[in-house]
Protein backbone atom coordinates (compact mmCIF):
# COMPACT_ATOMS: atom_id res chain seq x y z
CA UNK A 1 0.00 0.00 0.00
CA UNK A 2 2.88 2.44 0.87
CA UNK A 3 4.00 1.85 -2.54
CA UNK A 4 0.94 2.43 -4.36
CA UNK A 5 0.60 5.91 -2.44
CA UNK A 6 4.40 6.62 -2.97
CA UNK A 7 3.55 5.78 -7.07
CA UNK A 8 0.43 8.23 -6.83
CA UNK A 9 1.89 11.07 -5.37
CA UNK A 10 4.94 10.66 -8.16
CA UNK A 11 2.41 11.19 -10.86
CA UNK A 12 0.37 13.77 -9.49
CA UNK A 13 3.41 16.05 -8.05
CA UNK A 14 4.27 15.11 -12.53
CA UNK A 15 0.82 16.14 -13.65
CA UNK A 16 0.53 19.06 -11.21
CA UNK A 17 3.82 21.05 -13.10
CA UNK A 18 1.27 21.43 -16.22
CA UNK A 19 -1.19 23.69 -15.42
CA UNK A 20 -3.89 22.75 -18.18
CA UNK A 21 -3.57 18.99 -15.42
CA UNK A 22 -4.28 20.65 -12.05
CA UNK A 23 -7.71 19.13 -11.63
CA UNK A 24 -6.63 15.57 -12.19
CA UNK A 25 -3.26 15.84 -10.09
CA UNK A 26 -5.26 17.25 -6.93
CA UNK A 27 -8.01 14.31 -7.53
CA UNK A 28 -5.04 12.01 -7.64
CA UNK A 29 -3.08 13.57 -5.05
CA UNK A 30 -5.99 13.71 -2.66
CA UNK A 31 -6.22 8.81 -3.57
CA UNK A 32 -2.97 9.16 -2.74
CA UNK A 33 -4.01 10.98 1.03
CA UNK A 34 -7.00 9.33 1.24
CA UNK A 35 -5.20 5.91 0.54
CA UNK A 36 -2.88 6.55 3.42
CA UNK A 37 -5.86 7.20 5.75
CA UNK A 38 -7.88 4.63 5.43
CA UNK A 39 -5.52 1.87 4.97
CA UNK A 40 -7.36 -0.55 7.41
CA UNK A 41 -10.25 0.24 4.83
CA UNK A 42 -8.04 -0.71 2.09
CA UNK A 43 -7.92 -4.49 3.65
CA UNK A 44 -11.52 -4.55 4.45
CA UNK A 45 -12.33 -4.08 1.12
CA UNK A 46 -10.32 -5.96 -1.17
CA UNK A 47 -12.71 -7.25 -4.09
CA UNK A 48 -13.88 -3.65 -4.71
CA UNK A 49 -10.37 -2.18 -3.79
CA UNK A 50 -8.72 -4.43 -6.49
CA UNK A 51 -10.97 -3.81 -9.27
CA UNK A 52 -10.82 -0.40 -8.86
CA UNK A 53 -7.33 0.00 -8.81
CA UNK A 54 -7.57 -2.54 -11.46
CA UNK A 55 -9.61 -0.54 -13.51
CA UNK A 56 -7.77 2.79 -12.55
CA UNK A 57 -4.72 1.74 -13.90
CA UNK A 58 -5.25 0.60 -16.71
CA UNK A 59 -7.67 3.92 -17.53
CA UNK A 60 -3.87 5.75 -16.23
CA UNK A 61 -1.66 3.62 -19.32
CA UNK A 62 -4.28 4.33 -21.79
CA UNK A 63 -4.49 8.08 -20.49
CA UNK A 64 -0.54 7.87 -21.20
CA UNK A 65 -0.70 6.78 -24.52
CA UNK A 66 -3.39 9.06 -25.78
CA UNK A 67 -2.30 12.05 -24.40
CA UNK A 68 1.59 11.90 -23.48
CA UNK A 69 2.49 9.55 -26.48
CA UNK A 70 0.49 10.67 -28.73
CA UNK A 71 -0.93 14.26 -29.86
CA UNK A 72 -3.92 14.82 -28.63
CA UNK A 73 -6.59 17.31 -29.36
CA UNK A 74 -8.02 17.49 -25.93
CA UNK A 75 -5.83 16.67 -23.61
CA UNK A 76 -8.25 17.18 -20.31
CA UNK A 77 -10.84 13.84 -22.54
CA UNK A 78 -10.36 11.44 -19.68
CA UNK A 79 -10.66 13.97 -16.64
CA UNK A 80 -13.96 14.09 -15.99
CA UNK A 81 -14.25 10.88 -15.66
CA UNK A 82 -11.19 9.35 -13.57
CA UNK A 83 -12.15 12.23 -11.36
CA UNK A 84 -14.99 10.84 -10.58
CA UNK A 85 -14.10 7.17 -9.97
CA UNK A 86 -11.76 8.75 -7.90
CA UNK A 87 -14.31 10.57 -6.03
CA UNK A 88 -16.25 7.43 -6.09
CA UNK A 89 -13.52 4.90 -4.50
CA UNK A 90 -12.26 7.65 -2.14
CA UNK A 91 -16.44 7.45 -0.58
CA UNK A 92 -15.85 3.96 -0.50
CA UNK A 93 -12.96 3.96 1.57
CA UNK A 94 -14.53 6.46 3.61
CA UNK A 95 -18.11 4.44 4.01
CA UNK A 96 -20.10 7.22 2.31
CA UNK A 97 -22.40 6.86 -0.24
CA UNK A 98 -21.42 9.78 -2.81
CA UNK A 99 -23.22 11.58 -5.73
CA UNK A 100 -21.47 13.15 -9.01
CA UNK A 101 -20.88 16.29 -8.10
CA UNK A 102 -21.05 17.93 -11.72
CA UNK A 103 -23.21 15.67 -13.56
CA UNK A 104 -22.06 18.07 -17.20
CA UNK A 105 -18.65 16.86 -17.10
CA UNK A 106 -19.66 13.36 -16.44
CA UNK A 107 -21.82 13.85 -19.49
CA UNK A 108 -19.20 15.47 -21.48
CA UNK A 109 -16.91 12.73 -21.17
CA UNK A 110 -19.58 10.30 -23.06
Amino acid sequence: IEHLIKCFKKFGAILYRYPVFNALSGAILKLADEIHIHQDAMGEKKKSVFLFLENLIFVLHQYIDDIWKKSSKNPNFYDASMIADIDTFISLLKGEEQTPQNIDDLLEFF
